[in-house]
């Protein structure tokens, strides 16, 4: 009895230093992130770890904006010309991911579909929307999203979970797993990105099948 009235007290004295300005606050209060620390952000597909570090430690606006200027004037693919094209280009991609693919409390940059935007560009082609169908004993369909780029691809091979949608080009293939809009990129015919192989891969080893279809239900997920 004597432990479990001291964890009590303890328990109440804590909550008593946490009443500020009337509010409990039973989390840590988030932190203000620095100048340097949201221009990091801004850069963060563009810039090494090495630069992310530097330009995180900076306090005052004028030393981001100088740090910005270097960074960027040794991007510029045309350095004699008034306009840097590249930073242009990538700024635009930047804050029209944050736009349109936001997904909760998520900022559109930091989600698949905002990162392949400002790493490869807007996609030449999205294609009709598809299903993929895990069959078996339990029964889920997730919503597919196709971005299709009129490049080669970098992968050879392209997965067999993905041979009905006839892909062609630099492919990225987005899912919404959950029903809910967020969609987690599972699949790309560019080396270095994800494939499917553990992500489908697992699925399949718990008995599931992996199916692709076209015929869209408007009611599905509330559609």
């Amino acid at each position: 009895m004597r432990v479990k009235a001291i964890i009590i007290l303890v328990a109440c004295s804590l909550i008593t230093m946490l009443l500020l300005d009337g509010c409990i606050y039973l989390v840590r209060c988030p932190r203000e992130i620095t100048l340097g620390e949201e221009a990091m952000y801004e850069v963060y597909y563009v810039s090494t770890p090495k630069q992310r570090r530097e330009l995180k430690k900076l306090n005052s606006q004028e030393e981001v904006d100088r740090f910005l200027e270097a960074f960027w004037n040794k991007l510029d693919p045309t350095p004699d010309t008034p306009e840097n094209e590249l930073r242009n280009e990538y700024y635009k991609r930047y804050y029209y991911s944050n736009a349109n693919f936001g997904e909760g409390k998520t900022t559109g940059w930091r989600t698949d579909r905002g990162r392949v935007f400002i790493i490869y560009g807007p996609p030449d082609e999205i294609a009709p929307e598809y299903l993929l169908q895990q069959g078996g004993n339990t029964h889920r369909t997730w919503s597919l999203e196709v971005w299709m780029y009129d490049r080669p691809a970098g992968r050879s091979k392209i997965t067999s979970s993905f041979q009905y949608l006839n892909l062609h080009g630099q492919t990225f293939i987005f899912a919404d797993t959950d029903g809910l809009g967020g969609y987690t990129q599972i699949y790309s015919t560019e080396e270095g990105e994800l494939d499917d192989s553990h992500y489908l891969g697992n699925l399949e080893s718990e008995g599931f099948r992996v199916k692709v279809v076209e015929d869209y239900s408007d009611h599905f997920f509330g559609r």
